[in-house]
């Protein structure tokens, strides 16, 4: 029915999940990807033209959030991702080397070169053991930014477009070879990390003698604020280890006990 349904192969986990062989139309709204609570109110998330057919969020925060502002019809039933991790709990990996997931750029936004990529290539080869590889968008393939990673030797994968269906396989499957996890924004695949109970890094900023500069060349407002709310109430998320922490974090997040049979 909508579009937001196909993003990132949600509506695919879904039907696979609760076994449907032939494919239906969802008469549903589904939440294609985490945001905070912050961004929430800000946001028109949720807001549709008719309030007839339901919209999925991911968990029962944001559906009392909702609720608040008159948005009707809401339920929360999970991440999609967590339905997905169920489905494939028994396929162990390999763990080695480390995989880094640069900040991508609104679709609006030119300014390819979000990231210093040259200072994040640097950092990560310092303080993480190799193999490296990299996770870029399926717009930032053939760009100048995968000069960066080809001259380091480092490999490069992409979990493909929005809509395509295996988009989130792609992810689970390269978040479980991995050893260690980077990011260098909070996005819903840093939550997926820490579901997962990896090794997982959040890298904000970078020294030089001592000095910080940040790691981003450019920060959206809503990207900012999640990060000084994100340090103000659960810092742990910017520390190594508390690999237990960060997941308990996670299971709120994304609606752990929302889900559904």
């Amino acid at each position: 029915m909508m579009l937001d349904n196909y993003f990132y192969g949600h509506k695919f986990i879904l039907e696979n999940y609760s076994k449907i062989k032939k494919k239906q139309i969802i008469f549903a709204l589904i939440q294609h990807g985490w945001l905070s609570s912050s961004s929430a109110i800000i946001t028109n998330l949720g807001k549709r033209l008719f309030n007839t057919y339901p919209y999925i969020c991911w968990n029962s925060k944001l559906k009392k959030l909702l609720e608040r502002k008159s948005i009707k019809n809401v339920h929360a039933i999970g991440a999609p991702f967590l339905y997905l991790v169920d489905q494939k709990k028994n396929i162990k990996y390999k763990e080695k080397g480390t995989i880094v997931f640069p900040s991508k750029c609104h679709f609006a936004d030119n300014n390819n070169f979000r990231v210093n990529h040259k200072e994040l290539i640097n950092l990560v080869e310092k303080k993480y053991k190799g193999p490296y590889t990299v996770s870029l968008f399926y717009t930032e393939l053939n760009s100048e930014i995968s000069k960066f990673y080809k001259k380091k030797k480092w490999k490069i994968v992409c979990a493909g477009s929005r809509l395509n269906s295996l988009f989130l396989y792609r992810i689970l499957r390269q978040l479980k070879k991995n050893k260690n996890v980077v990011f260098t924004s909070i996005v819903s695949p840093l939550f997926y990390s820490f579901y997962l109970k990896k090794k997982t890094f959040l890298l904000i900023n970078y020294k030089i003698k001592n000095k910080a500069f940040p790691i981003k060349n450019k920060t959206y407002d809503t990207e900012a604020k999640d990060e000084i709310f994100y340090k103000k109430k659960y810092p742990f998320i910017f520390q190594n280890n508390k690999i237990e922490k960060k997941f308990n974090l996670s299971l709120l997040e994304l609606g752990y006990k929302d889900m559904k049979t």
